[in-house]
């Protein structure tokens, strides 16, 4: 496989309540942007992974509610991160820290939906019989006395 395929994305994946699985690739050709612009071994930078929380506003992500950093290592291109609450919404971007602290963002990604945790509670479950509600409506259905059979 190659050590890349020439484009930056980042794909955000639920896998469990409270775990996402995240996928990326960032273009050689932005990395050696990011040094040509002095951000190299003698301006250290991290690379990290900022988590955003949109769950009340999905479709306006521009307003997260909390965020919070994960360190990587670009050349992983993928990872399994914990998340501090199930049943939200997030997205995440690539970006980089320098040492005053300051983000720089790379690339964006999807927003994903992890599903609560636990179970739905049963509801009472209510059955109709087809013929009885069309006699109501006033319509006929003709349903056949006997499940049909699959022989030939």
């Amino acid at each position: 496989m190659p050590d890349s395929y020439g484009e930056t994305c980042l794909f955000l994946m639920a896998v469990e309540p409270s775990l996402v699985h995240v996928i990326w690739d960032v273009d050689p050709a932005v990395l050696k942007g990011i040094k040509d612009q002095g951000r190299d071994d003698l301006h250290p930078v991290r690379f990290i992974l900022r988590f955003h929380d949109v769950t009340s506003n999905i479709f306006d992500v521009e307003k997260s509610l909390a965020s919070f950093d994960v360190d990587i290592d670009l050349n992983e291109k993928k990872r399994y991160v914990p998340l501090r609450n199930a049943g939200r919404a997030y997205w995440a971007e690539i970006g980089t820290i320098n040492a005053a602290g300051s983000f720089s963002h790379i690339v964006r990604s999807n927003v994903t939906e992890t599903p609560r945790v636990g179970t739905i509670p049963e509801t009472e479950r209510q059955f109709v019989m087809v013929q009885e509600v069309a006699a109501q409506e006033g319509a006929a259905i003709d349903v056949p006395p006997e499940p049909l059979s699959h022989e030939r």
